[in-house]
Parts: structure tokens; sequence; C-alpha cells
């Protein structure tokens, strides 16, 4: 994780807000954080990530990058997202942030909207 690893003092709040928002949508998909809780590989997530969630995933790399995710689109390649995702979800921190969204949404797919 580039930016969202380095951040510090007021920055790090800032993207802590973007990143929570995005982690939150991606909480409320039943079917990726029972994948996620029941073990699925690094490289089922991802596939599961992309499949359903190509806007938070532009969003997210964007986030960690510094740039809009219209910046990030015209960068990326197919060859580039799996293993820019995989580095993401193996980061004991980012895995640590989603678990801790998971939780707040019960973990079950229902919003607290």
């Amino acid at each position: 994780m580039g930016r969202l690893r380095d951040a510090r003092g007021e920055e790090a709040l800032v993207l802590a807000a973007e990143l929570i928002g995005i982690l939150g949508e991606l909480a409320e998909d039943k079917t990726l954080t029972e994948a996620l809780r029941g073990g699925a590989s690094a490289g089922e997530a991802v596939a599961l990530l992309l499949r359903n969630h190509g806007g938070a995933v532009l969003r997210l790399l964007a986030l960690d990058d510094g740039i809009t995710p219209e910046e990030e689109g015209g960068l990326l390649s197919p060859a580039s997202v799996p293993g820019r995702l995989l580095a993401l979800l193996k980061d004991p921190g980012f895995a640590a942030l989603f678990g801790s969204a998971a939780v707040e949404n019960g973990g079950n797919g229902s919003s607290a909207a």
C-alpha cells in the first residue's frame, strides 16, 4: 500500500474517512464477507472484488495512489489490477480494516443506514 500506509497526521485522517466509506460498501456484500471469513484464497477474493465491485476497486486503488479514479483507470491494465489488489489484501493493516468494517455491519450484508 502506498499512500494508505505512509500517510500521517491530517492526511491519515482524511484518507481513513475515504477508506472506511469504500470498506463499508464492500462489507455490505454478504458473499464477499463470507468468502473472506471462510478462508477464501487471495485470488478468489480478488476475483470477487473485480467481478462485483469494480467501481470500489478503482476508488481504492486511486486513493492509494493519490489520484482520481478517472486518472487511475487510465493507468490500469488487466495485468496490473490483480497484483495491486493482492498486495492490498495481503497487507495486515488493510486486512484488519476490512475485518473491522465487516464486523461493524454484522458481517451479514445489512447496512446500519
